[in-house]
């Protein structure tokens, strides 16, 4: 998957069925999209605008959180085919401009779209101004086919990135996964620890955590560890341990259960299955090892039926 920055001097060779989004979460809804779009495809390539919101967060002194992160989101893109990816900065001069100049410059001229697929509550341009109906009507005189994918609905409700984030923030994980169409995961590069989880019985393998990434709340979860494309059957505690006086960035703890060997260095990717309690501050070490011990056992009998 090719990923272009510099969108504003790009142009592709190739024609390209397009679609545009923020694509936080890439729930189910955008699954049905990008499922449409290798339907359709011929020869041409698959691409995916979004925009890149770091510059703004800079000016404004703000920090965007999002379901998946930078990297996480490229994996997930790459997986649903997509050939190219445009992350285009969200700066004064995309803000200011006008929706038919976006369509005729950025998808037309730039990314020499001969399809352009959108759901129905996408908006671009100035002041949001533009939308699926702006798109459908100019579609004859800048040479392209248009479609709208109608909003995916999962029990009864519209799935959108505003409610997985509502459940999510919520600790409800199974209704975030039903959303979302995938589990909730974490994905990262393993980082030598403190050692402190072999003390306690409990080896684990110690991740970073991206600052713009929405985290459900701290505790620990029943949980699965993809690494060298193996899946296991884990434990995971996100939080900042508060029983060795907690640490200043909130990170990710996985105990593999049947798994033996060193992961330093590998990339692994924690998906998330159960909420099994919160993150809380034990009296002494004797204490959490007796917890953790019991944890474990939770772990293995959810696993023994849920596996």
């Amino acid at each position: 998957m090719e990923i272009i920055k510099d969108c504003l001097n790009y142009h592709s060779d190739r024609k390209n069925i397009v679609t545009l989004g923020k694509f936080d979460g890439l729930h189910r809804g955008h699954r049905k999209l990008f499922e449409f779009m290798r339907g359709i495809r011929r020869d041409e390539g698959i691409a995916a605008f979004t925009f890149d919101y770091s510059i703004r967060d800079t000016l404004m002194g703000e920090r965007s959180y999002f379901i998946f992160d930078d990297d996480e989101k490229r994996y997930i893109l790459k997986g649903q085919g997509v050939d190219l990816l445009v992350e285009c900065a969200f700066d004064d001069e995309v803000k200011r401009t006008a929706p038919e100049v976006f369509v005729e410059e950025y998808l037309v001229k730039g990314l020499n779209a001969s399809c352009i697929v959108v759901g129905e509550d996408y908006h671009f341009g100035v002041n949001r101004s533009g939308d699926y109906r702006l798109l459908a009507s100019l579609a004859k005189k800048y040479g392209y086919s248009f479609y709208r994918i109608p909003k995916e609905v999962c029990g009864g409700v519209s799935v959108s990135s505003t409610l997985i984030r509502s459940e999510l923030s919520a600790g409800h994980i199974e209704k975030v996964n039903e959303l979302l169409g995938i589990p909730y995961f974490c994905m990262g590069t393993v980082l030598p620890g403190t050692k402190k989880g072999r003390t306690l019985g409990a080896r684990t393998v110690n991740q970073p955590l991206s600052e713009r990434k929405l985290l459900p709340p701290f505790g620990v979860y029943f949980s699965k560890c993809i690494v060298d494309g193996n899946e296991y059957e884990a434990i995971s505690n996100l939080g900042v341990k508060p029983t060795f006086d907690g640490e200043r960035a909130p990170g990710l703890e996985t105990h593999l259960l049947d798994y033996e060997g060193d992961l330093y260095g590998k990339e692994v990717t924690v998906e998330f299955y159960h909420f099994h309690r919160s993150e809380k501050r034990f009296e002494s070490k004797e204490a959490l090892a007796a917890r953790i011990a019991d944890d474990t056992q939770a772990a293995l009998t959810y696993w023994r039926i849920n596996g």
